[in-house]
């Protein structure tokens, strides 16, 4: 078979199933690895594909950024299923941070009915208007600059603030996740914070519904970390998910993941 002829199958491959890896390939065009990693460097040039380890996806595209009123009416199911799954993750007693974003309306329904007893860290003042009422619940709101647009507290009084406390988990909602590029996000504001409560946290989670990988952002969060903790919806495509995992990094579409 001729290069030019590997040259459209692979394309048509990573068009078909957005992620494709070497094995497969080899197997499916009867080459050699070597050969297929030659194939993929080229395609790579092209921009037709981006090489990961073990294989390769599509080429990232930009996820469209929209306000916050209408990210909470997006994906509503998916983000609800992911949840589910999240708070897997939470211990009765933990101390917890909840990070800003439209996920967290729907994580933070499901913490409330799950749980009797946190201490919650966050600076989005929806996640605090949704858990003040709750019994049981200690709440720590993260005060400085505010941003209206995005409901939340910011700048280097919120900072100062974080570096003083610390949790067992963080619970990081993002706009975009690619292997290549890392986690990323378009509010410039919420960097700064999100990076400290990383740094404050034993575990981070972070939370995505399928739509967002294997797309970017404009300002880079962090990589995508193999100590780090994914959680996304079951419609995840398959071949994604597969080398995420084939990558090493731990990911989540169900309560089963969690046994493996």
């Amino acid at each position: 078979m001729l290069a030019n002829e590997r040259y459209l199958i692979i394309k048509e491959a990573i068009k078909n199933k957005g992620a494709v890896t070497i094995s497969e390939l080899t197997d499916m065009l009867g080459v050699s690895g070597e050969t297929i990693r030659r194939d993929l460097l080229r395609l790579e040039k092209e921009n037709a594909l981006q090489r990961v380890h073990g294989g390769a996806v599509a080429a990232s595209a930009t996820k469209k950024f929209s306000s916050l009123s209408q990210r909470l009416s997006e994906n509503i199911e998916q983000k609800r299923q992911l949840s589910k799954v999240a708070v897997n993750f939470i211990k009765e007693g933990d101390v917890i941070v909840i990070d800003s974003g439209s996920t967290s309306k729907e994580f933070v329904q499901i913490v409330k009915t799950r749980f009797k007893s946190l201490t919650v860290i966050t600076h989005c003042a929806q996640v605090f208007d949704q858990l003040k009422d709750k019994d049981g619940f200690k709440l720590i709101l993260v005060g400085g600059e505010f941003l209206p647009s995005e409901n939340i507290f910011y700048g280097s009084l919120a900072l100062d603030t974080i570096k003083n406390l610390h949790a067992s988990t963080c619970f990081i909602f993002t706009s975009a996740i690619s292997l290549k590029h890392g986690v990323a996000d378009y509010i410039s504001e919420a960097i700064p914070i999100q990076k400290q409560y990383i740094e404050i946290s034993n575990k981070v989670v972070i939370m995505a519904d399928s739509s967002k990988f294997e797309k970017t952002a404009l300002f880079k969060l962090c990589d995508v970390n193999k100590n780090y903790h994914f959680v996304t919806s079951t419609d995840l495509n398959e071949n994604i998910y597969k080398l995420y995992k084939s990558n090493g990094i731990k990911i989540y579409k169900s309560e089963d993941d969690f046994n493996e």
